[in-house]
């Protein structure tokens, strides 16, 4: 899995709320937040395509993520970046403090701490850490 992907700018909403996929955290006593997050329209395109729920981009606001961030209670909150469906095999994911970060340094990049694995029995996704690889690509 790649140390960095393209940054998100929009999140999915169904019912007005921010969505994401069912997980089991690794650690079961963190509880975990997360949102599937796109970086562009072709990659939020090639997700509706497949996924059967009404849902629609929204803008990734600094001001969401602000709030979100300050209210965490100690839960792990995760950016699902770039999905191709709703259940991917395994998809990378970025904290919302490093999403935060990453636009509001105008940064085309954000770090991947984390991939989430689908587990097709429990139709969840298994959270897992990774370890950074490599150092951030040139912004622009």
């Amino acid at each position: 899995m790649d140390s960095f992907s393209k940054t998100p700018r929009f999140v999915l909403k169904a019912d007005g709320l921010p969505i994401g996929p069912d997980t089991v955290p690794s650690n079961r006593e963190t509880e975990t937040q997360v949102v599937f997050g796109f970086s562009s329209k072709e990659h939020y395109d090639a997700f509706q395509k497949v996924c059967s729920d009404p849902v629609t981009p929204y803008p990734l606001v600094k001001g969401y993520l602000q709030n979100q961030v300050e209210e965490s209670g100690g839960r792990l909150q995760l950016v699902m970046l770039d999905a191709d469906s709703p259940t991917q095999e395994v998809c990378p994911a970025a904290t919302f403090q490093a999403t935060l970060t990453s636009i509001e340094g105008s940064s085309d990049t954000v770090p991947v701490s984390h991939q989430l694995n689908f587990d097709g029995e429990s139709l969840r996704y298994d959270v897992r850490r990774v370890e950074p690889r490599a150092s951030a690509p040139a912004s622009g």
